[in-house]
């Protein structure tokens, strides 16, 4: 197989999209390059869409060509990579990011083309794959088609964002152009190829891509693969996979993909109220959540923007379910069966599965429940876990886990759940109280508690392949912790001053070893929630010091702390 080398030429191309959009972007156009050619035979697979998909190199003759080059002004139609078109926070991470991106294929980065990185991440999490398998899957796209989904070529039959080509047997046109489809037949034809390597580090990205592709320039890959992990990152943890650990028993809060912040909390009554304000917003919309009466609201948003709320009912210790589909008025009503207890946690995985993990009723045995869209509740002890204070997480690559203090003591303990099998442990030197654990997107798994004994904060950490660690939160004392990671890779907690009703935030960047302190300009209270959204926007919820006022804590990256009310939720319990 052959192709011409040419040298790098510098073109300003007009890129028109199926909605008539223009967007215009320097790109250095490398001959010769990388291109989706003959992948080798495999078992048929199903691919998103539901069709099925068999890989095969059989009866190709045609040449290996680069991605598609364009000689001067060119306009090639794209769909796309998301129905509804890039979102506010797509667009708001392409802001922060573009700086950031000058590669051979890329200066800086749009929207759309984080839209485009957000469907395969999404693939990508569908297949229960690891954050390395998004990257080179995204290193491949933005060398193939610098994250377009191309609905032409210029090119041969090369189509999408992989250019992948009919006529090699990487599917028909339609798959093709499905981001999707064309994601799962990439990440299908990379396990095949790569059945025990791909998700090496010592494995170098370029040389996967190119196994994959078959490019006539092997080294076209490895310059994009430092953004590519830059924007997997950025999407990876959130909104995919919304914080949520340790949900204070007042309120709960969780950010949505395009940026609205939704806060669920009880009135004074029992009744669960959902409130919701937009990105950027100061107003407050209320809505009743017809049937949901009671405490400890536990809530998550999955990737398709569904808002799910575990909670115990009023005057029980049953468990139950609520539900609001994205773009519905309506909510959705259940028993979560067979549970029954008190001071629920719940996660949502990338393939929308809720789990809950809650105290068992009149007792401190830990129960684990699940549900997959559709189906039916499912139920567990976890074996030989007993306590209080849960926090919950998932990895990326779908672990469950889940810390808490041991019964009738201090000693802080971790369970986790990969495959269906538990896996339980001390945390070695870590005694105390109120812990709240977040799972970040390279798989380290963070918690921060109270000591034992004291107000003292305290850090434990877990890197992969690692033995726990832990530190002291140097300068912080207080209870009712909360915590998020921020977009720049800090580890952040929040928490009400020891003795007082101040709001405190300490960061750390990983590493480190020093712990900034600040105090949330405005904020006094207790009862307090956080997250934290894609584009790096923090969110705290708190009661009001000597008030039942909700107020809602924020900062975006790199500015100050604001702090609102939010608007008619002023019957909220504090005991």
């Amino acid at each position: 197989m052959t192709s011409t080398s040419r040298s790098h030429t510098t073109l300003q191309i007009a890129l028109r999209g199926t909605a008539g959009a223009a967007v215009a972007l320097s790109m250095i156009a490398t001959a010769g390059a990388a291109h989706a050619s003959q992948p080798a035979p495999a078992a048929q697979v199903r691919l998103a869409s539901g069709a099925p998909f068999t890989p095969s190199r059989a009866g190709s003759t045609g040449p290996q060509v680069g991605p598609r080059s364009i000689a001067g002004s060119a306009a090639l139609p794209f769909a796309n990579c998301e129905a509804s078109g890039p979102s506010a926070s797509d667009n708001a991470i392409a802001t922060r990011l573009a700086p950031q991106i000058n590669t051979p294929r890329l200066s800086g980065i749009t929207g759309y083309q984080v839209s485009c990185a957000r469907a395969i991440v999404a693939a990508t999490q569908a297949l229960k794959l690891d954050q390395r398998a998004a990257v080179i899957a995204v290193t491949t796209a933005m060398t193939e088609s610098t994250l377009h989904d191309y609905t032409a070529s210029d090119n041969l039959d090369s189509l999408g964002l992989y250019q992948q080509r009919a006529s090699e047997g990487w599917g028909t046109p339609a798959q093709e152009e499905n981001p999707a489809d064309a994601s799962d037949m990439f990440l299908d034809r990379m396990q095949a190829d790569f059945p025990t390597t791909w998700n090496l580090s010592s494995t170098d990205i370029g040389s996967i891509c190119q196994g994959v592709q078959r490019s006539g320039d092997p080294g076209a890959y490895d310059p994009e693969a430092a953004a590519a992990a830059l924007v997997v990152n950025a999407l990876w943890s959130a909104p995919s996979s919304p914080v949520a650990g340790r949900v204070s028993s007042r309120q709960a809060v969780a950010i949505r993909s395009n940026g609205q912040t939704v806060v669920v909390a009880p009135e004074a009554s029992g009744q669960l109220v959902e409130y919701v304000s937009a990105a950027g917003s100061t107003t407050w919309s209320s809505h009743v959540i017809p049937g949901a009466v009671g405490s400890y609201p536990s809530l998550t948003i999955a990737p398709s923007g569904q808002i799910d709320v575990v909670y115990v009912g009023a005057g029980s210790t049953q468990l139950w379910h609520v539900w609001n589909a994205p773009g519905s008025t309506s909510w959705g009503i259940e028993k979560v069966t067979g549970a029954f207890g008190s001071d629920p946690v719940s996660v949502v995985r990338s393939n929308g599965e809720l789990d809950v993990a809650y105290v068992g009723a009149g007792s401190t045995q830990i129960w684990y429940s699940s549900h997959l869209p559709g189906k039916s509740w499912t139920g567990q002890k976890v074996t030989g876990a007993a306590g209080s204070g849960l926090t919950a997480g998932v990895t990326p690559s779908g672990r469950f886990d889940l810390a808490y203090v041991g019964a009738g003591g201090t000693q802080l303990w971790h369970v986790s759940n990969t495959a269906g099998t538990w896996a339980i442990g001390k945390i070695p030197n870590a005694f105390g109280s109120d812990p709240v654990l977040l799972d970040r997107s390279s798989g380290e798994t963070d918690i921060a508690y109270v000591g034992a004994g004291s107000t003292q904060i305290w850090y434990a950490y877990d890197l992969p392949g690692k033995a726990w660690a832990g530190e002291k939160v140097t300068g912080a004392f207080g209870s009712d912790l909360g915590t998020t990671a921020s977009a720049a890779g800090s580890f952040d907690v929040s928490y009400i001053g020891a003795g007082g009703t101040q709001l405190w935030h300490a960061s750390n960047t990983s590493g480190s070893g020093a712990w900034a302190l600040g105090k949330l300009t405005g904020g006094f209270g207790n009862n307090l929630a956080s997250t934290i959204g894609a584009t790096g926007q923090t969110d705290i919820t708190y009661v009001g010091a000597g008030s039942h006022q909700l107020w809602l804590g924020h900062q975006l990256p790199s500015s100050t702390w604001t702090a609102e009310k939010v608007t008619g939720a002023s019957s909220v319990p504090t005991s």
